[in-house]
């Protein structure tokens, strides 16, 4: 009886499974606990890159000192992650966060980074180690720049042929016609419904309304305006001018700030035909010279954004001068140059060329009087100020 029953089998599958219950029961609450320390833990990851993101873009910004930015980052930190049940928060006091700024002024920017450090524990449900719980510890860093200016050339083609000397006026705005000015209305103007347009400047100005220049420079002058407020320490920013009636007039070379080519545009006067290829190429020539890189180079340590202001009232005249210009157009944008181009009163012709040179319709503009010209060069004056702002996140 004994010999058989010790080699009986049966029953052993109850002994086994006995034995292995307590092992089963180890790896179920082993997991849940293990689980609860990755939750914590991650819990703690995010409070921490909310904290170090917060501290660092207030100090980039300039709105905390950085005594107030380390303070910041530990309460941040210290308040998100005391809403975590599982982390015992006697080693949170045992343990406080550690924060480090590191911060770098280059080129009118500052660059902020901050890090922190934390360790904690995760109090165990089922498994009470020597320790009393599950060890974690996160490390986690932000970087935040403030706004900075980049250098920025800008090179004005501006059309001064005769027909920039005409105004533009509603029948309502001609009053008493003596017998000259009769002459003129009916002899040296052009109707279109119930506007006329005028070449005749004393014409003009007699009853307030401003020629196509004067327009024109008042433009340039707001526009002047705009840049010396993004750039009041002339810095970043180089303008030049280049006029042209049938063919190339007279240039204002690049020069930093706006003040001397405000002045330039301000002594033109209207006359002549239009030939916009050659003051255009003289335009592009004078931002690609190394002269130009080199000059800011020297002053701010920066390439320069490139850009062209492109401004006809009229078509060109002459053979093969449209096909010229848009060569050169095309050849501009290759190298990076923006083109900002303005079609003031102009024709269809002369539409099309600025429309096509531009290259993109954003960056294109139709002024059909003298407001619409100047909202066009503050557009402009906008976007070229954009073209002087990097950030860093």
């Amino acid at each position: 009886m004994i010999k058989a029953f010790a080699g009986a089998r049966g029953g052993n599958f109850a002994v086994h499974f006995a034995l292995a219950v307590p092992l089963l029961l180890a790896c179920a609450t082993l997991a849940v606990d293990y689980s609860r320390a990755l939750t914590a833990k991650s819990h703690a990851t995010d409070a921490a890159d909310a904290a170090t993101l917060a501290a660092a873009s207030q100090l980039a910004r300039g709105e905390i000192e950085r005594k107030e930015a380390r303070q910041l980052a530990k309460t941040y930190f210290l308040a998100q992650i005391s809403q975590s049940p599982d982390i015992a928060q006697d080693t949170i006091d045992a343990a406080p966060p550690k924060v480090e700024i590191m911060v770098d002024e280059e080129g009118g920017a500052k660059n902020v980074e901050v890090r922190l450090t934390a360790s904690g524990r995760v109090a165990t449900t089922f498994w009470h180690l020597g320790n009393g719980g599950l060890d974690y510890s996160i490390a986690r860093s932000s970087v935040s720049a403030s706004e900075t200016s980049s250098a920025l050339s800008l090179a004005l083609a501006l059309d001064q042929s005769g027909s920039m000397a005409q105004c533009t006026l509603h029948r309502d705005q001609l009053g008493h016609l003596n017998l000259s000015e009769m002459l003129v209305i009916y002899f040296g103007s052009s109707w279109d419904g119930d506007f006329v347009t005028v070449q005749n400047a004393g014409f003009c100005a007699a009853r307030s309304v401003p020629t196509r220049m004067v327009t024109l420079k008042q433009a340039v002058a707001n526009l002047g305006v705009q840049l010396t407020e993004a750039d009041p320490e002339q810095m970043f920013v180089r303008t030049g001018a280049i006029s042209y009636a049938e063919d190339f007039k007279a240039m204002e070379p690049m020069h930093w700030g706006t003040q001397r080519t405000v002045g330039f545009v301000s002594r033109l006067n209207a006359g002549g035909n239009t030939g916009s290829s050659e003051a255009f190429a003289k335009a592009y020539n004078a931002l690609m010279r190394d002269q130009e890189i080199f000059a800011h180079r020297e002053r701010n340590g920066q390439e320069p954004a490139r850009a062209i202001l492109f401004m006809t009232d009229g078509e060109n005249n002459l053979d093969g001068e449209d096909e010229a210009t848009l060569r050169t157009c095309e050849g501009a944008r290759e190298d990076g140059v923006v083109i900002y181009s303005v079609a003031f009163e102009a024709p269809p012709k002369g539409q099309s060329l600025l429309r096509a040179c531009a290259g993109k319709a954003e960056n294109y503009f139709e002024a059909a009087n003298a407001s619409e010209l100047i909202s066009a060069f503050n557009e402009i004056g906008t976007k070229a100020a954009d073209l002087m702002v990097r950030v860093a996140r």
